[in-house]
């Protein structure tokens, strides 16, 4: 294919994104869920649901495993439970367990996190239709880097905090154990995090790869550079084995000067550029993660599916 050599200039608002693209050519997926990317990302989750892939496994571990996890909540004899939902997507899987937590009798608060205001409002939209008995609270914030301490103006304070962070969020990451310490901010000794992990399954790349081959997921990942301007070839998806990673790259189809306030950087036409990484967990990457980060001295526990792993971490 043949690029234009006509050069593009490119406006970015966002620090990190101007960063990730000029110095790693990479754009931050985590961008790719504001505006209409919302819209991608609901599709997308509705047909993984139906063709039963990639977060079925999560939802199976969490209703067979969080029964024992409101148990040990209710035998300290708190008075409830604050649900902080750390990038919360659409908010089904949320609604699952909030229905659970209801079920056993517990009184439970829910807050929505997500950088999107988008995504937040379809989860709120969501959990606010399907359960009457509570109500929801939107931040819109950027937890790789945002303070999450402002989180708790919100929470009612005689409850126990279980933040969840669900759906393989921090195999979206570079380094998932910097999500964790930002998390910790909010976290205190007491309070429970549950996190959902992707397992490393050699055995099934091909459809792996398929699965991120879907128009929604394609679509999704290149909305960002869409809303900013840059042109990109079809992307393609691929499997990096040293990273244990889905990949999703694409090339520029023009010469880019990307301007970030007194910054300029130029990006050569047919730049190959990384749109997603999705990482794959072993056990010894889950230990990794966790002992690099400022959870290293808190009890967890791995409840491993054949597809996914839910970690508990506790006090």
């Amino acid at each position: 294919m043949l690029y234009s050599r006509a050069m593009k200039n490119v406006v970015i608002s966002e620090e990190d994104l101007y960063n990730s693209l000029s110095k790693e050519s990479e754009i931050l997926s985590k961008y790719s869920y504001l505006g209409e990317g919302a819209k991608y990302w609901d599709a997308l989750s509705k047909k993984w649901s139906m063709l039963n892939i990639n977060t079925s496994d999560e939802n199976t571990l969490i209703k067979k495993n969080l029964d024992n996890a409101i148990a040990s909540v209710i035998q300290r004899g708190v008075k409830g439970i604050n649900i902080i939902d750390i990038g919360c997507g659409n908010g089904l899987t949320a609604k699952d367990i909030l229905q659970e937590i209801l079920e056993q009798n517990v009184q439970v608060t829910y807050t929505a996190v997500d950088i999107s205001k988008e995504m937040a409002s379809l989860a709120k939209n969501n959990i606010d239709k399907k359960i009457k008995a509570i109500s929801t609270e939107v931040y819109i914030m950027d937890f790789e880097k945002d303070d999450l301490t402002k989180l708790r103006e919100g929470l009612k304070p005689y409850y126990i905090n279980l933040v969840m962070i669900l759906g393989n969020t921090l195999g979206n990451y570079k380094d998932p154990s910097k999500i964790l310490n930002n998390v910790m901010q909010l976290a205190s000794k007491s309070d429970l995090i549950l996190i959902g992990l992707a397992n490393y399954q050699p055995d099934i790349k091909d459809s792996l790869l398929i699965s991120y081959s879907l128009k929604e997921e394609l679509k999704l990942v290149c909305s960002t550079a869409k809303r900013i301007g840059i042109r990109l070839s079809d992307p393609s998806v691929s499997w990096n084995e040293k990273n244990q990673e889905v990949e999703i790259k694409a090339k520029t189809k023009q010469t880019l000067r990307i301007h970030h306030n007194n910054k300029d950087t130029i990006i050569e036409s047919g730049s190959e550029i990384l749109l997603l990484r999705s990482r794959r967990f072993t056990d010894e990457l889950i230990k990794k993660v966790i002992s690099n980060s400022l959870l290293s001295n808190r009890h967890y526990k791995t409840y491993k599916g054949l597809s996914n792993s839910l970690v508990l971490i506790g006090n």
